[in-house]
Formats: C-alpha cells, structure tokens, sequence
C-alpha cells in the first residue's frame, strides 16, 4: 500500500524525488532547546554564583574566626568554612550563620551586623557554637 501523498510517499513510490517540504519543526525545536538549554545553564550559574558567595558581613565573621584564639580554643587548627551559609543580609543589618569545622571540631558561627553611615560593617554578635557550647567571640553593648 502506498503511502498517503501528504507524506510524500506517492512521489516515492513513483522513484521520483520527493517534492515535500522539509520539515522545520525539528530546526525550530531544536533551537528552542538550545535556548531553553542556554537560559537553564545561566538561570543555574546565577543561583549557584548567588549560593556560594560570602557577602562582605560574613567575611568579616570568618576573618573574626581566623583571628580570634578563643575560636581556636574551640575548633583547633586549620579551620575551614563550608561552601554555604543560611542567613539574611539586607543593605542594613546581617544576621548570618555559616559553617566551620578545624582540627578539634565542627560546628557554626553565628554573627549579627549592622551597616554605619559611612557603608562600613560593624559586628554586633559573633557566636562560635561546638555542640552545646556558645564561645562569643565579639559582643558590642549598647548602652
């Protein structure tokens, strides 16, 4: 039986060339994947760049660690900070916890910040925390 001639199965058949059309359906949806593909791979770039970037506030929380013998004290040498954090930092105030873990321990740290007049970060409350235990690290009273 021969195929239906909007197929282009009569020409076939005939062993003439077909005069059908090419069909374009597959280029535009391959195109649409492609750019589906493109819009995907930016959309998960941008959330992965947004994920594992340390605002300025938790970079001073880490360098606090770094310096700070109690926070050596409580984690021990060669401390490392894992790739996230959970927290909120808006154009005024921070409130962030991140992960550390050292030689001796793992466990968190947790600090609050507020921004001056001048742009500048000031750290209200930084807390290292291994298991139970609360080490502050820098406290600011305000009196």
């Amino acid at each position: 039986r021969a195929a239906p001639a909007w197929r282009g199965g009569a020409a076939r058949c005939a062993g003439t060339a077909s005069t059908a059309m090419p069909a374009r359906e597959g280029s535009l949806s391959r195109a649409m994947g492609l750019g589906l593909g493109f819009a995907t791979g930016a959309t998960l770039a941008g959330a992965l760049s947004f994920l594992l970037e340390f605002p300025e506030p938790l970079e001073i929380m880490w360098e606090e660690c770094l310096t700070n013998p109690k926070a050596h004290e409580a984690f021990g040498e060669n401390l490392s900070k894992s790739l996230f954090w959970d927290g909120s930092v808006t154009e005024h105030q921070a409130s962030a916890t991140m992960w550390v873990s050292g030689s001796k321990a793992k466990g968190s740290l947790f600090g609050r910040l507020i921004r001056n007049a001048d742009g500048t970060w000031k750290p209200v409350l930084i807390v290292a925390r291994v298991g139970e235990e609360l080490v502050s690290l820098r406290e600011e009273r305000f009196v």
